[in-house]
């Protein structure tokens, strides 16, 4: 009898062990399939260094994003730069001028980003930064309403064509309205990181 009752307590805890086992594997199987995730960093810092505020939000990816996924993936079209794209609330008159470059205004505009991958990261993601100095309309703030991560793709031809590569318009990869807006002052600095990964 202490044999069968030893025999039923070793065979319970087997079973316990294997559902212990196969639940967390389970876990990781997800009927979502992969997913862009895009987290940003925004850091406002003032003229003497100091840091007046760090905000940090995800973003979605536009529909064009997925569709420029899906060129990339099929050979269609390749990726000659990223930018990063901001808009204030008067949609004129916002300038960021990257650090030592002399800017421009438009209701979007568009900075060139520094571009690198983290591979010890989970999901090894990319990291586009943009770092700028603040030219508010009037000279007093601004307030940033819209960013997006974009690209400038180029798109391939018939090889038997005697046109090249053709450059074709930036792209929008992802976009997201801020809500609160970020209020920027005149000789700010702004710094901006976008971790953009694929799981």
């Amino acid at each position: 009898m202490k044999q069968l009752l030893a025999l039923t307590f070793i065979t319970l805890l087997a079973l316990g062990t294997g559902c212990a086992w196969i639940s967390p594997s389970s876990q990781t199987t997800s009927s979502d399939g992969i997913q862009v995730h895009g987290h940003w960093t925004v850091t406002v810092t003032n003229s003497d260094g100091t840091v007046d505020a760090v905000h940090e939000f995800d973003n979605d990816l536009a529909q064009l994003g997925s569709d420029m996924l899906t060129a990339l993936l099929a050979e269609e079209t390749s990726i000659s730069k990223w930018k990063i794209g901001l808009a204030d609330k008067t949609d004129d008159l916002f300038l960021c001028d990257p650090l030592g470059i002399l800017g421009f205004s438009e209701p979007w505009m568009s900075m060139d980003a520094q571009v690198s991958r983290h591979p010890l990261k989970l999901g090894s993601p990319l990291l586009l930064a943009v770092e700028c100095n603040v030219r508010a309309s009037g000279g007093v703030k601004a307030y940033l309403t819209d960013v997006r991560t974009q690209l400038s793709v180029t798109e391939k031809v018939d090889v038997h064509s005697d046109i090249g590569p053709i450059e074709k318009q930036i792209a929008t990869f992802t976009v997201h309205t801020l809500n609160p807006m970020i209020e920027v002052l005149e000789d700010q600095i702004l710094g901006i990181n976008v971790f953009i990964s694929f799981n």
